[in-house]
């Protein structure tokens, strides 16, 4: 459960879990990530739109999904500009999930369980789940792992964040210092990657079609 869906005691908790990724240095560094993914962005378009035959279509809200994918990927979980086809391919299976769950919703009223029922559609929905958890999970590994790394060549502790490192860590990795509870953390990701793209990319796509024969 997020910080959105969380009340009282919990919400207080999330609150101070989340709190120090909004800081000036993390949030220079999360500008500092849009404007580079923003620029091959608007490239992009532009080698689109210098096409000759007019043949190549624009869809600008899932340019903006991939775009907002890349920056949470790279600013809330630590991957890096070579991680980007990995993002889009967690993107595509968002996508997958998400007509599912819709599907899911609706046709669970009247047959219940039919999400439970090996069909092709269901079975595909099980894989990218797969997938999408197999991804969360080795973030989550890779950041205990460096911050056990890290805190060997300190000699500190592992569940410490240092302030004052040139390079700050990123949210990952600063639920990783604050609790133990691998489900929390997994659930928290979740909730970054999906929510906080799908957010991001619908905004981003509604102000960018009133804008893009200007940027072009």
């Amino acid at each position: 459960m997020g910080l959105l869906r969380s009340r009282g005691v919990l919400w207080q908790h999330q609150r101070k879990l989340l709190d120090p990724g909004f800081n000036h240095r993390y949030l220079a560094r999360a500008t500092a990530i849009c404007y580079e993914a923003a620029g091959d962005l608007v490239r992009g378009w532009r080698r689109c739109a210098a096409a000759k035959d007019g043949s190549i279509t624009i869809d600008a809200r899932e340019d903006c999904e991939e775009f907002s994918m890349e920056v949470v990927t790279r600013f809330a979980c630590g991957g890096g500009r070579d991680d980007k086809p990995r993002a889009a391919r967690i993107l595509a299976a968002f996508r997958t999930i998400l007509r599912q769950f819709f599907v899911w919703m609706f046709v669970d009223m009247y047959v219940p369980h039919f999400s439970r029922w090996p069909l092709p559609s269901n079975r595909r929905v099980w894989r990218e789940l797969a997938v999408v958890d197999a991804y969360v999970d080795e973030l989550i590994t890779n950041s205990e792992n460096a911050m056990q790394k890290k805190a060997k060549k300190d000699g500190g502790d592992s569940g410490a964040i240092n302030d004052d490192d040139a390079s700050p860590p990123n949210i990952l990795d600063m639920l990783c210092a604050a609790q133990n509870d691998r489900k929390q953390i997994r659930d928290e990701v979740m909730t970054l990657l999906f929510a906080g793209h799908d957010t991001t990319a619908r905004r981003n796509s509604a102000e960018d079609f009133s804008r893009l024969n200007a940027l072009l």
